[in-house]
């Protein structure tokens, strides 16, 4: 068995993030069990959104290296994603056709957020770009309700378009 060495500030940090999740899963009207806390804090860990195997290999893998014996199946993860999205905890992102990826929600308030993808180095960040009051409002002059939508944007990031 590998063992894993914890410093003292990451322990902290941990403890704070955990604190934090724990908090919005309460103000959200969900339990903090620990596999969705460990669900969440590997997602806030991550760089980009995950699908769901990434999610259930990643976590799995932190599980092991506990003495707990803790497993964590497909169908858990599958569940916890679901309740995760609907509270606003998650958000789905489709940046890849056809398969779903997962990020954690950048917005406290249960608002979702959108994102953009650089086209060469494929990193993706958040972007304050949203419908407005008067889009949605046109929506339901139109007879619809319940409406939602989901906004892809692609471009080539700082980094990338640096000469060189």
């Amino acid at each position: 068995m590998q063992m894993v060495c914890i410093t003292n500030a990451e322990m902290s940090q941990r403890k704070l993030a955990i604190s934090n999740l724990t908090q919005m899963l309460a103000e959200r009207g969900l339990k903090p069990t620990p596999k969705r806390v460990e669900i969440l804090l590997f997602l806030q860990g991550s760089r980009k959104p995950l699908s769901v195997d990434e999610i259930h290999q990643g976590v799995s893998k932190i599980l092991t290296h506990r003495t707990t014996g803790d497993t964590l199946d497909l169908v858990t993860v599958y569940r916890n994603l679901k309740q995760l999205t609907e509270a606003g905890c998650v958000q789905k992102s489709f940046f890849e056709e056809g398969r779903i990826q997962y990020a954690i929600s950048e917005n406290r308030e249960h608002h979702h957020s959108h994102h953009i993808q650089c086209t060469k180095c494929e990193r993706i960040e958040p972007v304050p770009i949203c419908l407005s009051d008067k889009h949605k409002k046109q929506f339901a002059e139109l007879g619809y309700k319940s409406v939602s939508h989901r906004l892809e944007f692609y471009g080539v990031c700082p980094a990338c378009s640096e000469p060189g």
